[in-house]
């Protein structure tokens, strides 16, 4: 069963709201791990580069017998020379265009929020099920959940953010999936508030390995997330291409 009301957001929310507005920039392991591997590709590159230039000098200036050998280096070492004042190049964008981008996407997260908080309204939307196939998380579309309505229809959803919202700011994990909850979003903006609610640990009745489903599954933009679609559970996972392990021997 699914419902969607308007309410003013409950004080859980704007605590949520709160939190999110307080932690935006706190640092995410993978983009983290980005950041410091582009700032040891820059250092080497930069290392390279200084060697390249010694090279090349010695190679100009060298006299003496050993002149041949270096005047055939010095133009190796300029070709490197180039590669590496390259390399380096293309790590510092990488760095700083990561950096501003994600300070860009703090910005403009918080300015939602703020909007959110101030008009103070909330889209709800509740879900009750006592069936759900989850299909596995994929690195960049988050784990698949398909619930089933108990009316010939199904609630999909497909991101990370369902998995992560149920724990509250107190470290509290919740049960998910759920029989039940209400995904909360900013009547203002759409902005994901978060899922609420959660209670009733929902078994999955399967759950689907990721290798099952089609490559096209994997950056799929439909259907969209929070969607509600005709049949059931297994006939949605029929549509999305699911083929069983066995079918594929």
């Amino acid at each position: 069963m699914l419902t969607k009301s308007q309410r003013p957001l409950n004080e859980d929310e704007r605590q949520r709201l709160n939190y999110m507005q307080e932690h935006v920039l706190d640092p995410v392991p993978a983009v983290a791990g980005i950041a410091s591997f582009n700032l040891r590709w820059f250092g080497i590159s930069i290392g390279i580069l200084a060697l390249c230039v010694f090279l090349f000098i010695k190679g100009l200036h060298r006299g003496g017998d050993s002149s041949v050998i270096w005047a055939r280096m010095a133009p190796l070492a300029f070709i490197f020379g180039v590669l590496a004042l390259f390399s380096a190049f293309i790590a510092a964008r990488s760095f700083f265009g990561l950096t501003f981008g994600r300070q860009q996407f703090a910005r403009d997260l918080i300015q939602r929020i703020r909007v959110a908080l101030e008009n103070g309204k909330a889209s709800v939307c509740s879900v009750k099920s006592n069936r759900v196939i989850v299909i596995e998380e994929t690195k960049d579309a988050g784990v698949a959940f398909i619930y089933d309505l108990g009316d010939g229809t199904s609630f999909y959803l497909r991101s990370d953010d369902y998995d992560y919202y149920p724990e509250s700011t107190t470290g509290t994990e919740k049960p998910w999936p759920a029989h039940r909850f209400d995904i909360v979003r900013s009547s203002a903006n759409d902005l994901l508030v978060g899922v609420f609610g959660a209670r009733e640990q929902l078994e999955p009745s399967q759950t689907v390995p990721i290798t099952e489903m089609p490559h096209s599954f994997l950056s799929a933009e439909e259907p969209k997330t929070e969607t509600i679609l005709p049949g059931s559970p297994e006939e949605i996972l029929k549509r999305l291409g699911h083929r069983p392990a066995h079918e594929k021997e």
